[in-house]
């Protein structure tokens, strides 16, 4: 899976603003460390506002800062709301001959979302080595090592 630029900078722009704390974030310097233009930005302010993860205020003292602790900013929402195409399916069931596929896809999507909702924002802000993520990829690897390798037949 490929995160959009948009998540890229929605996550970018909500740790800026957990790094800050109190501070108010500016929209351009938020930009700035998401390597965007300022506009962009914008556009993508207004939905984490708009959501309700963020607050904005106007005005020559205005900025920006979380709407929430980053402890209550799940990544699985987070990614709902920034990836066109991730999020729980709300079309019945078709009867169709690939519909035993789309079961299979829609419940890896549901475990990708519920492993995503499991880490927070602030799983983020703890960086590297100092948080529950410090070896993730070797808890990843160490389960996948005790699964038994799937029968491939070769036709």
């Amino acid at each position: 899976m490929h995160l959009t630029r948009q998540s890229e900078i929605a996550i970018t722009i909500l740790m800026a603003c957990a790094e800050d704390g109190e501070e108010l974030t500016r929209t351009q310097e938020a930009a700035e460390r998401a390597g965007t233009s300022k506009d962009f930005a914008a556009q993508v302010v207004a939905m984490l506002v708009h959501a309700g993860y963020l607050e904005s205020r106007r005005g020559r003292y205005g900025g920006l800062s979380l709407a929430m602790p980053a402890e209550d900013i799940p990544l699985g929402a987070l990614l709902c709301l920034t990836q066109s195409g991730i999020g729980h399916d709300k079309r019945g069931a078709r009867a169709s001959p690939s519909h035993a596929f789309e079961s299979v896809l829609r419940a890896a999507t549901v475990s990708f979302l519920s492993t995503l909702d499991s880490f927070t924002l602030a799983d983020l802000m703890e960086g590297e080595g100092r948080s529950r993520l410090a070896c993730l990829d070797c808890a990843l690897w160490a389960a996948m090592a005790r699964r038994p390798l799937p029968r491939r037949t070769v036709s």
